[in-house]
């Protein structure tokens, strides 16, 4: 009986003569790739040759060479692909802007209002792509644009109130454009200014400005000119005189209040309000001396 060769009983072993085999290709395999290595240079020399060949500029292939402007919601609608509307209405006005979602509820300086609108799909918007909005007066429909140039460029613009862009920003929840509205009140909120900045505050129930215009006139009561704090209303005034952080002298501030109510139109109830506000203000605590032009005033 011929016995079989070991190598073909075992099945994990190789012969000699194929594992010489083997190796020889090993190393074939490796002299090839080490070949290829040192021959790159030249294959890259060569493909740089032919793009001098073949040009990469698209202009070659027909396209002009012009750069489209960037979008914007006041570009023709089939123009830019817009893909919601927006309708802004006051009692006597009402203005169309189409837009993008894409900017305003998922761009670098989106509005969560818009984002939240367009995630929520059931919501009866979506069967028209259209939002209706009311607003109180024509200035907030300017301000809304200043709004909507800032979600696409990025360029901010102030309007003839900050303090009405600083609610938008607040409603539509851009936190973007409040911190640029933000910046610009910082600058321009100043003694001057602060009574009017009062005001339009406390027309927009906004606490914290109230809160900072009121305090820089206190603080800065003497450089704030009688005029403008002619522009308050009683109660704002009061608030103003009463304020932990008021920083002025009795004298001065006698005839700040003298010159304010001599001032006032009059009316039974404007001098109900007068007469609460003078009771409130002379005492001792508050206006402890008076200036003799003031205190004749106030006989």
């Amino acid at each position: 009986q011929r016995h079989r060769p070991l190598y073909l009983v075992s099945t994990m072993s190789t012969p000699p003569s194929m594992q010489f085999t083997f190796n020889n290709r090993r190393m074939s395999s490796n002299s090839r790739r080490e070949r290829s290595v040192v021959s790159a240079p030249n294959s890259i020399s060569s493909s740089s040759n032919r793009s001098k060949v073949f040009s990469t500029d698209a202009k070659h292939d027909g396209f002009q060479d012009d750069f489209a402007p960037p979008l914007s919601w006041r570009d023709d609608a089939e123009v830019s692909l817009s893909d919601w509307t927006i309708e802004a209405k006051t009692d006597n006005e009402t203005r169309t802007y189409h837009v993008h979602r894409a900017i305003l509820g998922a761009g670098s300086r989106k509005c969560q209002y818009f984002t939240s609108l367009f995630q929520s799909l059931c919501l009866l918007e979506h069967e028209k792509k259209t939002s209706c909005i009311d607003f109180a007066s024509t200035e907030e429909l300017d301000e809304l644009e200043i709004l909507l140039d800032f979600s696409y460029s990025g360029k901010f613009i102030p309007g003839e109130n900050a303090v009405m862009a600083r609610y938008l920003a607040f409603y539509f929840q851009n936190m973007e454009f409040m911190n640029m509205v933000n910046q610009f009140i910082s600058r321009d909120l100043t003694p001057k200014r602060a009574p009017w900045y009062l005001l339009e505050a406390t027309k927009y129930s906004d606490d914290r400005l109230i809160q900072s215009a009121t305090s820089l006139c206190a603080q800065e009561l003497r450089q704030v000119s009688d005029k403008d704090l002619q522009t308050l209303p009683v109660d704002l005034f009061q608030c103003i005189l009463q304020s932990t952080e008021l920083q002025c002298g009795s004298r001065v501030l006698s005839l700040k209040v003298h010159t304010y109510i001599s001032q006032r139109p009059s009316s039974p109830t404007q001098e109900e309000a007068t007469s609460r506000l003078l009771y409130d203000l002379t005492k001792d605590d508050i206006m402890p001396e008076l200036d003799g032009v003031a205190a004749r005033g106030f006989l």
